[in-house]
């Protein structure tokens, strides 16, 4: 007992072709869903006892296999939908830069205090994901729980886990339908027993 495992959500057709998809709530695409259905055969043999996921579709349908196969019900939750993009949602990096909404450069040089148009930066949303992440290290002494969210959350909880400055966010790799757990070690310290595992999806 005493894992918390960090998901990203299986692939989109925004994913595939490198647009913003931020809140704009789409939904997998069908390499997206056999990607679900793996990560679910992948956990069967691993105890869970709950499952939480972004309340956007395409995080809640890869958390509805994955929790199906454990006899859980999903809970989603607001707080960890992906970073909110405004104006960039539903654009490619060249087509941002093209309408003059801003420059995409300026985001991964300076992600923590980047203000996207009409959106969030990163300094906002690990403002509001600070509490549920609290919540979910406080049950990790009782339960083993899944979390299936974003690469942008998955990055602030890691920032935030490590005290890592939210300018460095670019530095971890998250891949769609990866895990990433952190573990209690011998029920004391919460450690980062590994990131962005994909070797199922193989």
């Amino acid at each position: 007992m005493g894992r918390l495992y960090l998901i990203r959500h299986g692939e989109t057709d925004s994913n595939k072709c490198f647009r913003f998809q931020g809140q704009t709530d789409i939904e997998l695409n069908a390499k997206g869903r056999q990607q679900a259905e793996m990560l679910a055969e992948h956990f069967k043999n691993i105890p869970l006892d709950a499952v939480y996921c972004s309340s956007l579709k395409r995080a809640r349908q890869t958390a509805e296999p994955l929790a199906a196969l454990h006899g859980l019900e999903v809970q989603p939750v607001d707080a960890i939908k992906e970073i909110a993009f405004g104006e960039w949602e539903g654009l490619t990096f060249d087509e941002i830069n093209a309408k003059g909404l801003g420059q995409v450069d300026e985001f991964f040089k300076n992600p923590g205090l980047c203000q996207v148009p009409g959106g969030e930066n990163f300094t906002a949303v690990a403002a509001r994901v600070e509490p549920f992440f609290k919540e979910c290290l406080k049950l990790m002494d009782e339960k083993d729980i899944a979390v299936v969210s974003h690469g942008g959350i998955i990055r602030v909880l890691l920032c935030l886990f490590l005290g890592v400055d939210l300018n460095n966010i670019w530095s971890f790799s998250v891949a769609n339908c990866s895990t990433t757990t952190l573990a209690k070690w011998r029920g004391y310290n919460t450690v980062l027993e590994s990131t962005n595992a994909h070797y199922y999806l193989r």
